[in-house]
């Protein structure tokens, strides 16, 4: 696929998990984009990421060119189709609030930081090592994922952990600020996964 038309947040090079299934010619019917960012792609006869082999996403494209339909597909979701013949089906695999479901999203803050100047989110060892009563920074979008940008879309707002879910590495907290928007109010619960700590409150030793 030409560079020029190149639709992804994601460069051609990038390596995705497909299994050996579709690089023997099965079709793609099976499309995960994981919320650390890893892509994988399966076929009829289902996902065995222990056969799974790294390709480059361009490949991938090149097997298949409707993938494209797929270039904005969020971290954490999933598209199903039956056939070639069929249009993807696309929905929420994690845990962490939607627009559909909640009336917002959060921002992942690592990602977003490349574009802004300021944002300066934590090393991953400290947002993945928060404790409960822990501050930490979100950033809530209050449009749907895929949805152009626009001005007064998001908030920075603190949250307050709560839990610790150290099994699947990810957070519970409250909302601890009153936002601008209707969708979220102080005290809510929000699951929260470490890619979206913008800010750590620094507590001050005594």
């Amino acid at each position: 696929m030409s560079r020029e038309k190149w639709k992804f947040k994601d460069g051609p090079d990038t390596a995705c998990f497909v299994s050996h299934r579709v690089i023997e010619g099965s079709t793609i019917t099976f499309v995960s984009h994981d919320y650390d960012g890893d892509w994988q792609f399966h076929g009829d006869n289902g996902s065995d990421i222990n056969k799974a082999k790294l390709v480059g996403l361009s490949h991938v494209l090149d097997m298949d060119a409707s993938i494209a339909q797929l270039c904005d597909l969020p971290n954490g979701w999933t598209a199903e189709r039956k056939s070639a013949k069929h249009k993807w089906r696309t929905y929420k695999n994690h845990p962490f609030p939607s627009f559909k479901e909640d009336g917002f999203h959060l921002e992942d803050a690592t990602w977003l930081a490349q574009f802004r100047d300021d944002l300066d989110p934590p090393t991953e060892r400290r947002r993945k090592n928060r404790k409960v009563d822990d501050y930490v920074k979100l950033i809530f979008r209050f449009a749907k994922e895929n949805a152009p940008r626009k001005d007064g879309q998001s908030e920075r707002m603190w949250v307050r952990i709560t839990q610790c879910d150290t099994e699947n590495g990810h957070y519970t907290g409250e909302l601890d600020n009153d936002p601008l928007h209707e969708a979220a109010k102080s005290g809510d619960v929000i699951p929260f996964h470490p890619l979206h700590i913008a800010e750590v409150l620094k507590v001050r030793k005594r």
